[in-house]
């Protein structure tokens, strides 16, 4: 047992009484009696001469100082940890004559110094069954926060195709060699969904709660050709065909071939998987896939739609009413007086005369590399060989974020914070109702149908503000690719060409060459490549 002080009044004096250890405990230190004196208001004593007595094996009385104060039971100091999750106590022994501490006393003095929760028990027991003083104890510990699991999703298929060709040593591109597709077999899994798990909230010795952190919620959201297994916590193909991935949604097709070209043989094609064309698609005609589109050859005057990626082998010659839209990537040869818009990034030879703009990148590369006329748009890069003409073309070249997408983004999230709003007024009427539903009790029929209409207002509130939570973080995903949007020249840019970084604009007014642009500031600044 460690030793301890105790302090006596006697004869209109103040006495220290240092008793010592025993059983191989620890002396008792000169700075836990100093701390005690102090709170107790007591001076005048001689600290050289207490200390002479601190290790001494036997019980010492030390004069103090002539004065007296009143008697005092025993004390409990309280030490609680910076992030309030550990509390200790320190005893200290009463005055000689002074009265012990119960248990409830101990209890009134720890929330007296704010501690209140996660108390301990076994701790007090032990101190009221063998007292020892100035001594730390454990008195009190916090419960941490039971951190949750986000929810996960593993795919067992290919989830990024990006159809990028290869470059030949000789400068061209070789459109032959794209391997843009993920094949799956029937019956296969496709993807495993592993839910969440909640965590649970802990508490601090003061009784404050302390949240654990949110957890991020998946589903498994599938279209057409496949089936959810019975706990519906996996994805199985019904078909052999392929699989992508797109918008966070798994989709399994299969492709639809021409066998020559789109023309009045066949009239307009939609299909809710793969097109595949060996042939011309030609001018008026249509082209719409849920997939992919490939072209071996040439698209004319023709509109080609596609929620994936663009494939044309030959090249695009517009006659300026032809369309091609992808959600992913666009591939071709050359765009010639067409409209082309791609999701993610536009790769090609050679841009003529054209409107063509990229979610993220485009790459005009090969022998010609060149944009001569139109407007080329992406949100974060475009890179050619050549940029404008000679002969002055009108061509206009922009990369960053559209300010009209700057604007909706902020009105989504006004229309968030309403919807929210609505759905906390509607939340607790539809829990109601549910429960009262679910406990059997007779309803009448017009209180059945306010329940219906609420419920379904309550459902119509959720679904839009979760399509706007996930559009809206499309929109910041995209912003990510905007942090330093450039347009780079490998070869010769000339003047007139109007070059727009976001909201700033640059006039080209003189051949340059090996360069690119960037925003600085407010400006456009042109470096070295």
């Amino acid at each position: 047992m460690n030793g301890y002080f105790q302090l006596e009044i006697k004869d209109e004096a103040i006495y220290l009484q240092i008793i010592p250890p025993t059983e191989g405990g620890e002396y008792c230190k000169i700075n836990d009696i100093i701390s005690y004196l102090e709170f107790h208001n007591i001076t005048g004593y001689n600290t050289v001469k207490i200390k002479r007595f601190l290790q001494s094996d036997r019980k010492v009385e030390v004069l103090l100082t002539a004065s007296t104060v009143p008697v005092s039971g025993e004390e409990l100091v309280v030490q609680i940890s910076d992030d309030k999750m550990t509390a200790w106590a320190k005893f200290y022994a009463p005055f000689v004559g002074g009265r012990n501490m119960d248990k409830d006393n101990i209890k009134g003095a720890l929330m007296a110094q704010g501690v209140t929760s996660g108390i301990k028990e076994e701790a007090i027991d032990g101190f009221l069954n063998k007292r020892e003083y100035c001594v730390p104890i454990l008195i009190a510990e916090g419960v941490a926060p039971e951190q949750g699991r986000d929810a996960s999703i593993e795919y067992f298929f290919e989830t990024d195709l990006r159809a990028k060709p290869q470059l030949n040593d000789d400068g061209s591109v070789d459109f032959h060699k794209l391997n843009g597709i993920s094949h799956v077999a029937k019956d296969s899994i496709l993807a495993t969904l592993t839910p969440e798990v909640r965590g649970k909230a802990g508490c601090d010795v003061m009784g404050n709660v302390i949240a654990a952190r949110d957890v991020k919620k998946l589903k498994l959201s599938i279209g057409k050709n496949m089936s959810y297994s019975k706990d519906r916590l996996s994805v199985v193909s019904d078909v052999d065909g392929h699989a992508s991935l797109i918008d966070g949604k798994i989709f399994v097709s299969n492709t639809y071939e021409v066998a020559a070209d789109v023309d009045s043989s066949t009239g307009d094609i939609e299909y809710n998987g793969n097109i595949m064309v060996k042939g011309n698609v030609r001018g008026g005609f249509s082209l719409k896939a849920d997939g992919d589109i490939m072209i071996n050859g040439v698209v004319e005057g023709a509109t080609v739609i596609a929620e994936g990626d663009i494939i044309v082998g030959r090249g695009i010659q517009g006659m300026g009413r032809g369309i091609l839209k992808a959600k992913g990537n666009v591939v071709t040869k050359f765009i010639e007086n067409a409209t082309v818009k791609a999701g993610m990034n536009i790769t090609t030879e050679a841009i003529l005369h054209s409107t063509v703009m990229a979610g993220d990148s485009i790459l005009v590369t090969g022998r010609k590399g060149f944009v001569t006329g139109g407007k080329v748009s992406a949100y974060a890069r475009i890179e050619a060989k050549t940029i404008g003409s000679a002969m002055g073309a009108e061509t206009a070249i922009s990369v960053g974020i559209d300010p009209e997408e700057k604007e909706m983004t902020q009105q989504y999230q006004k229309d968030m914070a309403q919807l929210q709003k609505d759905i906390s007024r509607l939340e607790p009427a539809v829990k109601r109702a549910i429960s009262m539903l679910k406990s059997g009790a007779k309803t009448p029929p017009d209180k059945l149908k306010q329940i219906n209409t609420l419920v379904g207002q309550y459902r119509t509130f959720k679904k839009e503000y979760d399509e706007k939570e996930k559009t809206l973080y499309d929109m910041f995903e995209k912003e990510k690719l905007c942090k330093d949007p450039r347009i780079c020249v490998n070869s010769k840019i000339y003047p007139g060409v109007k070059i727009v970084i976001s909201e700033c604009m640059y006039i080209v007014k003189e051949t340059m060459q090996y360069c690119q642009f960037r925003k600085e500031g407010a400006d456009v600044k042109m470096i070295g490549l």
